[in-house]
């Protein structure tokens, strides 16, 4: 089977975005050699018991982004080529499975080779007993014969044991009934994972699927609770069906609503049921992105500081001091004002800030501060994607080439002080700006070198 090509709805890179104070540009994408820290994919698993075979299943899920490979144009169109490896490891180091795959692909276009949101999808399922296992991933470019690789720990519960048991929970991306797409089949229903296990507008909800396990023949129904929680604050949501079991396994698919929850990490639990005893319960983790209608009502602070990133003082003014019950409406009122298409239905410019937020949450967080919140996250807010990214691993070398010899004693134009820590520099050309980082824990703490305005070239 070939992977899922998969692009999501982009924002046009040639629109110009305003927003008062500062242009909010749709920016050059990134080249291949500049992703700004975006791993090129993404792994994700689930666990499952084969009742055929009496064995267990474990599923794993990789997401290649188009971003990560090197293209080369083929006439009309560019042209992508890979080998990937899955292996799995027992809890010794002992290699005990492997499934290797090899695809070329091309793209219509320039800006989709550098799409961090178009991607592919795959998947590699292994027969296995229940126990600790690394899975490792092996991804060579052939273009470029550059190797990413990736390892995530999987642990295969024993589904034999207990009244009930519970596979993992699957978080669904999205559905693909109408696909030919053998290794996403559930029951019937061709089932995308989201290997991201992101969430938020435009979801409305989480749906997700899992498989139960009967090894008591008189056992007819149970109760099954659905929890949504948040360690700070608890749980949001509570729910609770009967399920009926259907012999040795019974599948469940769900849907429980997530349209008003604040951007955050999140705990979904599923607890089977006889009366008050427990019979068996599994449960995952997911994220939600900013949904801007329930961030003003949760994250009001937070919402007034992102816009603060670029939009004047006096603009923000009028949401900081609204009434909660006119704080939508405000929003709303902003945004229309900053539209730079008013007759269509979309508004590019929030549909940009929305998605560069996301991004930098995505992928800027560390140590418990969120994305957005970081110095590299405040500066891609503002001003999107660099046009270059120039990265230094040994902090030893000028990262600024606009800086000579005769500029050591110019305020705008200087040159990068040796740390021995690595040095990221992301150059705007358009502003004819330059902001570096610097890596000083040494473990993806980056943070912000004076001149904290950029420098200009």
């Amino acid at each position: 089977m070939g992977p899922i090509p998969t692009t999501m709805r982009a924002v046009s890179a040639s629109a110009i975005l305003f927003l008062t104070a500062t242009t909010l540009f749709g920016q050059n994408p990134l080249s291949k050699d500049s992703r700004v820290g975006v791993p090129p994919f993404e792994v994700d698993f689930a666990a499952f018991a084969d009742t055929a075979k009496g064995t267990s299943r474990l599923e794993v899920y990789y997401k290649l982004r188009n971003a990560g490979f090197t293209f080369v144009k083929k006439g009309n169109e560019y042209q992508a080529a890979y080998d990937v490896e899955v292996s799995l490891e027992a809890e010794n180091g002992r290699e005990i499975a492997s499934r290797r795959s090899s695809e070329e692909f091309t793209v219509p276009s320039y800006d989709q080779t550098q799409s961090l949101e178009s991607y592919r999808l795959n998947a590699a399922h292994f027969s296995v007993k229940p126990g600790k296992y690394k899975i490792k991933i092996h991804l060579t470019d052939n273009n470029s014969n550059e190797i990413s690789s990736a390892s995530r720990k999987a642990v295969v519960p024993d589904f034999t044991r207990g009244v009930l048991a519970a596979s993992d929970l699957l978080l669904i991306g999205a559905f693909a009934d109408s696909a030919d797409l053998p290794l996403f089949k559930k029951e019937g229903r061709t089932a995308i994972p989201s290997v991201s296990r992101a969430f938020g507008d435009p979801d409305s909800s989480l749906a997700f699927y899992f498989e139960v396990y009967s090894h008591r023949p008189e056992l007819k129904n149970c109760r099954v609770e659905y929890e949504i929680s948040q360690r700070q604050h608890g749980a949001w949501s509570k729910d609770t069906a009967t399920l009926a079991l259907a012999g040795e396994k019974t599948v469940v698919f769900e849907r429980l609503p997530i349209r008003k929850f604040p951007p955050g990490d999140y705990r979904l639990k599923a607890t089977l049921r006889e009366g008050k005893k427990e019979l068996a319960g599994r449960e995952t983790e997911f994220k939600m992105n900013w949904n801007w209608e329930a961030a003003l009502v949760y994250n009001f602070r937070d919402v007034v500081d992102l816009l603060r990133y670029f939009a004047r003082e006096v603009d923000v003014k009028p949401l900081e001091k609204a009434p909660a019950e006119k704080r939508l409406e405000e929003w709303e009122k902003f945004w229309k004002e900053r539209d730079p298409t008013p007759p269509t239905r979309e508004n590019e410019a929030k549909d940009e800030f929305g998605r560069r937020v996301r991004f930098v949450d995505a992928y800027f967080a560390h140590m418990g501060l969120p994305g957005w919140k970081s110095d590299m996250g405040k500066i891609y807010i503002r001003y999107g994607e660099p046009d270059q990214v120039d990265e230094d691993q040994s902090g030893m070398r000028n990262t600024n080439p606009f800086a000579e010899e005769t500029d050591r004693y110019t305020t705008n134009v200087t040159r990068i002080r040796q740390t021995g820590h690595a040095t990221q520099t992301w150059y705007y050309y358009s502003f004819r700006r330059a902001f570096s980082f610097e890596d000083v824990t040494g473990n993806g703490s980056w943070v912000l070198r004076p001149p904290f305005d950029g420098r200009r070239f």
